[in-house]
C-alpha cells in the first residue's frame, strides 16, 4: 500500500529546516561580490588576445580586425569576450584602461 502524500504545511516546515540549516554561501560564491582588480587576479592573456587587444588600441575595428588576422567576425568577436572575461570589464574602453594598467600595453 502506497504512503499517504505528506501534508503541504508538513512539507513547507522541512525545506524551511533544510533551508536553515545549510551553510551560507562563501564569500568567493557571493553573488554581490565584485571582482578582484589587483593585477595578480587576472588570467594571462594569449598571444592571440593581446594581439586583439593591441589593434583595438590602435582604433581597428572587428571587421578589419578579422581581415588582418585572416578570421571570422565571430572570431574576433570570441577573443574579444574572452579579454573581457579575463580583464574583469564589459567594454573595449574599459579593457584598454586595464590593460594599460596592468602594463600589457
Amino acid at each position: 500500500m502506497p504512503t499517504p502524500p505528506v501534508a503541504a504545511h508538513r512539507l513547507t516546515d522541512l525545506i524551511q529546516k533544510q533551508h536553515r540549516a545549510a551553510p551560507a554561501l562563501p564569500e568567493a560564491l557571493s553573488p554581490r561580490r565584485t571582482p578582484d582588480r589587483s593585477p595578480a587576479a587576472f588570467e594571462p592573456l594569449t598571444e592571440r588576445e593581446l594581439e586583439v587587444l593591441r589593434l583595438v588600441a590602435a582604433g581597428t575595428s572587428n571587421r578589419a580586425i578579422a581581415a588582418q588576422l585572416i578570421v571570422t567576425l565571430g572570431t574576433v568577436k570570441k577573443h574579444l569576450n574572452n579579454i573581457f572575461g579575463k580583464l574583469h570589464v564589459e567594454s573595449r574602453t574599459q579593457a584598454l584602461a586595464r590593460a594599460r594598467e596592468l602594463g600589457l600595453l
